[in-house]
């Protein structure tokens, strides 16, 4: 009899333990914050945006090459903007629905530009 009271603490304990730890989870909104929205920075890669976000899902991307020269002066070359391979990527990675989420745009693996909506 008093093996069975234990083991029905015990229950009761760790129900009181898992609820009380997943609230709080479930009411900060994951990693989908403005917290971490405000830590992405331009030129962080991938790697770095997955280390505070989770993975996220890719919406959209290119890639292309670009010549080594501008082919002409309607045509100005952009510092920074390819690799040094000529070759340019650039693709739209989302963490989150379409009500709550961080989308980020990355040009050549690193964050270029980066919007959020209910956070």
């Amino acid at each position: 009899m008093a093996a069975a009271r234990r083991l029905d603490r015990l229950a009761k304990a760790v129900v009181v333990l898992v609820v009380g730890l997943g609230v709080p989870a479930c009411a900060g909104g994951g990693p989908i914050t403005q917290a971490n929205f405000d830590k992405i920075t331009p030129g962080m890669t991938l790697a770095e945006v997955e280390a505070i976000l989770g993975p996220g899902t890719e919406t959209a991307g290119v890639g292309t090459t670009l010549p080594a020269a501008p082919p002409g002066p309607d045509l100005p070359a952009v510092p920074g903007v390819a690799g040094p391979d000529g070759k340019m990527s650039a693709k739209w990675m989302k963490w989150g629905d379409d009500k709550r989420h961080i989308l980020i745009g990355f040009v050549n693996d690193k964050v270029a530009f980066k919007t959020s909506r209910g956070l």
